[in-house]
């Protein structure tokens, strides 16, 4: 006889290439290997090093930039637009708030061209896609999440950068990507042989509160634009 449940849904998990794990960790949240790419979040970080190059020459002929809202208002990226507003004065009070990685040369990306793209390229591709990253105050109770608007979380943790056996002694940083499947939390890093089950609502948020007891670890939530304008990510 056949049997009425349903049959559970096959997990995507990319694993690690290179230092590409924001790629790895957004693709996991939308369980898509297409939803987004490593041009796209090339073509992104070089147009940021362009505004950051703007911002470093202390230009005090804001023209440039006003051309550049322009342009992106012409091509209907307002929010692209906002957002460009947002990291220039970000980076104007110098800001000492930079989750990864940790280049000199380059905020937005790994020196080695490699990967490890930071919080700005992230929340910028995910504007492309009709959603936000909000970060998590970690002095909110967690029990404020609102799961039910929130398609999924990625971490930021510090990580070590390993070749075979050899451990490098580097200070890297890590994204992690973590959604529900058919109600069940995966721990979805790419570092991983394969998922990882966390369980229900109740023990993702132990999973959380252990990863942000840490003072190095950042939350992110993944959330459509329309929860970001409303605050409906959240509980009160």
């Amino acid at each position: 006889m056949a049997s009425d449940e349903p049959t559970p849904r096959k997990v995507y998990h990319e694993r690690q290439h290179f230092e590409l794990c924001a790629l790895h960790a957004l693709n996991n949240v939308f369980q898509d290997p297409n939803a987004f790419s490593k041009e796209q979040l090339d073509e992104i970080y070089q147009f940021l090093n362009f505004i950051v190059y703007i911002l470093i020459q202390n230009f005090t002929d804001i023209s440039i930039l006003i051309c550049l809202a322009d342009y992106l208002y012409c091509q209907s990226s307002i929010t692209l637009c906002l957002f460009i507003i947002n990291l220039s004065i970000k980076f104007t009070l110098q800001s000492k708030h930079r989750l990864a990685p940790d280049a000199v040369l380059n905020p937005h990306k790994s020196v080695l061209g490699t990967g490890n793209y930071d919080v700005n390229v992230i929340m910028s591709v995910l504007q492309s896609k009709g959603h936000a990253a909000v970060w998590w105050d970690k002095r909110r109770s967690l029990e404020r999440l609102c799961l039910t608007n929130i398609k999924g979380f990625i971490l930021n943790i510090p990580s070590t950068i390993g070749w075979g056996v050899l451990t490098i002694p580097l200070k890297r940083r890590h994204w992690i990507g973590v959604r529900a499947i058919d109600n069940i939390y995966y721990n979805l890093d790419s570092k991983l042989k394969q998922p990882e089950i966390i369980g229900e609502a109740l023990q993702l948020k132990k999973f959380l509160a252990k990863k942000l007891s840490s003072k190095n670890c950042e939350l992110l939530l993944i959330v459509s634009s329309e929860v970001e304008v409303g605050r409906e990510w959240k509980v009160g």
